[in-house]
């Protein structure tokens, strides 16, 4: 089993390749459809829309306790080039758990929908086994870290606009602007997208690792072996049609791999003329698709 690797901006650099393969010179993709564009929070899939929720929610507070602190210390702030945001990160940080801990919370119900909607296509009985617990625990360290990653560079977006206003005088109406549009016009330093377009690439990407393990994790329980991928769209990318050319995937041999772009869709399907089981397998050991490596590295 691999272990979760996320390097340093990793995510950005993934996401702007992903943004960019339109827009490229050599004009390498041909998509058309939602597959690598940006996606808008009204376009995201019923999966990603209660992780996207809760998500939001935890960063807008978080701004709006930033510009609440700023408000009431502006006068400390002006006096103090070196003003100290320990109190602040403090409550940051709680906020930051509360965030995590719902996120997190939202991945157990999409494995588990997804695991008996398999189980019904399978006309097999629903189980949860203990490599279910090795799946969900996975999905939620991929999930924090992130999320805490986005948190990381929200917090120093806006503790770089508080301090910036006492070092340069900035008028506080101008300073609660920049905080009142921050999450949907502010672009991240070291990033490439708004603090909105980047949840919004969060949500649909974990939530559908999380479909996409659940369902697969079922058809290991009961003795299925592979599967074969089905690109999404009308006109899919390049990279989705490759992939599914190369169908029957073995389920072990798509760690790491699927999906392969934060906005990836493709579908992974059972193989007609394979025959499930009629009871759970002993010991199906578990499906890891939480790692960056194989065809994402090639987004880096």
């Amino acid at each position: 089993m691999s272990f979760i690797r996320v390097k340093e901006e990793l995510f950005d650099k993934l996401l702007l390749k992903t943004l960019n393969k339109n827009n490229n010179k050599d004009n390498s993709c041909n998509c058309n459809s939602h597959n690598h564009d940006i996606i808008l929070t009204k376009d995201l899939p019923k999966r990603a829309k209660k992780h996207n929720t809760h998500l939001k929610k935890g960063v807008e507070k978080q701004v709006k306790t930033v510009q609440k602190h700023y408000n009431d210390h502006q006068e400390e702030i002006y006096a103090n080039p070196d003003y100290s945001l320990q109190e602040l990160q403090d409550e940051l940080d709680i906020q930051t758990q509360e965030i995590l801990n719902s996120t997190n919370g939202t991945l157990t119900n999409t494995f588990m929908g997804s695991k008996k909607l398999a189980c019904k296509q399978l006309r097999r009985k629903l189980t949860f086994r203990g490599v279910d617990d090795l799946d969900l625990s996975l999905l939620k360290q991929y999930n924090s870290l992130m999320v805490n990653r986005l948190i990381f560079d929200v917090q120093d977006a806006l503790f770089r606009i508080l301090k910036e206003s006492g070092i340069k005088g900035i008028e506080p109406m101008v300073v609660n602007m920049r905080y009142a549009d921050f999450v949907h016009s502010e672009v991240i330093r070291g990033s490439f997208f708004t603090a909105n377009l980047r949840m919004n690439l969060i949500s649909n990407d974990v939530s559908k690792r999380t479909e996409s393990t659940g369902l697969l994790q079922a058809f290991m329980d009961y003795g299925l072996t592979s599967v074969n991928i089905e690109p999404a769209g009308d006109n899919p990318c390049n990279d989705c049609v490759d992939f599914a050319i190369n169908s029957p995937w073995y389920i072990s041999e798509l760690n790491g791999q699927y999906p392969l772009h934060p906005n990836c869709e493709c579908a992974c399907v059972k193989i007609p003329e394979m025959m499930a089981s009629k009871n759970p397998v002993p010991n199906p050991g578990s499906v890891d698709l939480v790692s960056f490596q194989n065809e994402w590295d090639d987004y880096l």
